[in-house]
């Protein structure tokens, strides 16, 4: 009993390094198996790693930029035009007192300062519509794999020359109602400008690398947040257009009350007694109306902006892209509300009214830029944060990405 006891234990001792490396093996391939399904893509990174990566293009991008800063200055200029009611100061809508817009000598249209300012509006929009057509094409040459964009430039190219022939007809046609839609059409070609911008930036191009199918839904908030700005904007700039073209800027003129009480007059025979009280010239119901509109749809948007900067805020504890377009807004959003006021304690001058208008078509434009970066980082998957590089190696990602432009 002994003796095969002792056999059993030496049979036991032998055997024992057998089984523990074959326990190994199967830990070791358990190990193997478990890193390669980490390494896997899951099925919805999968399009992630068939999509084919935009390149960047610094010459596409630095176009964008210069288109931006030009239709900004177009717009400026416009406004200017408005202000100084200069519209009509070169009379023919094609040309330049009879020469071609580009090359009309300086004796023709330097000496009047509404011609010179009309007739640089005009110069503004050659240089715009020009730097629209190298959009195009670069984009067709340096963004070959991004078939969306390539249209996109297509689209905002025809959008710049429904804007020109809308400026050329509001001057042969004499039409105000052009005029308005001129202008604030301006103000969304500046927009999409800003998109145009981010999309050729490397931030862009670096989110889109790991971009995931299944969005975070903790951004869908402030995705709608972003959208009902952008509106509340596009509906404040009508506002503003009907105010400048139908000259009613001081068709109450005093602030924070009007004239002189909290609720403001709004038959016509309260609004004449009011004029006379404070010897402005008449205005008619609908001037007043307008006004009290413009004012009251400013307040909200203000309102409405510091609420939507907050939540920014709160998302940018995350993701640092938010923060940069998040304070422009708010800074443009209360320099806006400023200008606007001083507007009317200047009594309409120029100037300020030029600013304000300026600075309205830069706070839509920032607004756009806010919107981008939501819809940026919505699209990544912020539980796993992996991303796939071009060898299909995954790196783990930190959170916000610097550098570029979008």
């Amino acid at each position: 009993m002994i003796r095969e006891k002792r056999v059993f234990e030496q049979f036991s001792l032998k055997r024992e390094p057998t089984r523990l490396c074959e326990m190994g093996l199967d830990a070791m391939n358990q190990n193997d198996d478990d890193r390669n399904a980490a390494a896997a893509p899951r099925p919805d990174d999968f399009d992630a790693l068939v999509r084919p990566i935009p390149k960047y293009s610094w010459l596409t991008h630095c176009t964008a930029i210069l288109l931006f800063i030009m239709t900004f200055l177009l717009v400026s200029v416009g406004g200017n035009v408005t202000s100084l009611d200069q519209g009509l100061a070169v009379p023919d809508g094609w040309t330049t007192f009879g020469y071609w817009t580009p090359i009309a000598p300086l004796s023709v249209w330097w000496d009047n300062m509404g011609s010179r300012w009309e007739h640089g509006h005009r110069l503004f929009g050659n240089i715009v519509g020009l730097l629209s057509i190298a959009m195009v094409i670069l984009c067709f040459w340096k963004q070959s794999e991004r078939r969306w964009l390539k249209w996109a430039s297509v689209t905002f190219l025809i959008m710049v020359i429904i804007q020109g022939a809308m400026g050329v007809y509001r001057v042969t046609e004499l039409s105000i109602g052009l005029a308005l839609i001129h202008g604030v059409f301006g103000q969304i070609i500046l927009g999409l400008c800003v998109f145009m911008v981010a999309a050729t930036g490397k931030v862009w191009i670096d989110f889109v690398k790991r971009r995931k199918t299944n969005r975070e839904l903790g951004l869908k908030g402030l995705r709608m947040m972003g959208v009902i700005m952008i509106l509340l904007l596009l509906m404040q700039l009508l506002l503003g257009a009907g105010v400048r073209h139908s000259k009613s800027a001081l068709a109450i003129p005093d602030f924070p009350k009007m004239y002189g009480q909290w609720v403001p007059p709004l038959s016509q025979d309260a609004i004449t007694v009011k004029t006379t009280e404070f010897m402005v010239r008449d205005y008619t119901s609908g001037q007043v109306a307008i006004h009290i509109a413009h004012r009251l749809l400013a307040f909200g948007i203000l309102i409405y902006g510091i609420v939507f900067f907050f939540k920014l805020l709160r998302k940018a504890r995350e993701w640092s892209v938010l923060l940069g377009p998040a304070f422009t807004m708010i800074n443009l959003l209360v320099l806006q509300v400023i200008l606007g006021v001083l507007v009317i304690w200047s009594g309409d001058y120029p100037a300020n009214a030029t600013v304000h208008q300026a600075t309205g078509a830069a706070l839509l434009a920032a607004c756009v830029w806010v919107l981008i970066r939501i819809y940026l980082v919505s699209g990544i998957d912020v539980v796993k944060r992996t991303k796939f590089v071009e060898d299909d190696k995954p790196q783990a990602n930190e959170g916000g990405i610097e550098g570029g432009v979008a």
